[in-house]
């Protein structure tokens, strides 16, 4: 909440009816650079008449195929460069109107 990553849900919005809350759970690895990590159940049914987020989320096409055409791509050039995405994902915003749906607790 600090960072601004996640925001806290208002208690006269707590049982709103378009409201879904994602299921998750902390991963602890003490070996790693990152010994904490949330995991989020994406494949929970919030009724049995809705979808579930892994059901209604766009996948995309499959970018495997070309990851070989891009290895091979890398090696062949003489100047390569590279970026750190690793906190990529933390600047990706929802229209507020969505956030409902990826609520945790």
């Amino acid at each position: 909440m600090e960072q601004g990553i996640v925001e806290k849900v208002l208690a006269n919005e707590l049982n709103e009816k378009n409201a879904h809350y994602l299921p998750h759970k902390a991963i602890f690895t003490l070996e790693k650079s990152t010994k904490l990590q949330i995991v989020y159940n994406g494949s929970v049914w919030p009724s049995q008449t809705s979808k579930s987020l892994n059901d209604a989320i766009y996948k995309g096409s499959n970018l495997l195929n070309n990851l070989v055409k891009l290895v091979l791509k890398f090696r062949l050039r003489q100047i390569v460069i590279l970026a750190d995405v690793e906190k990529a994902f933390l600047q990706i915003s929802l229209v507020p109107t969505y956030r409902n749906y990826i609520r945790f607790l």
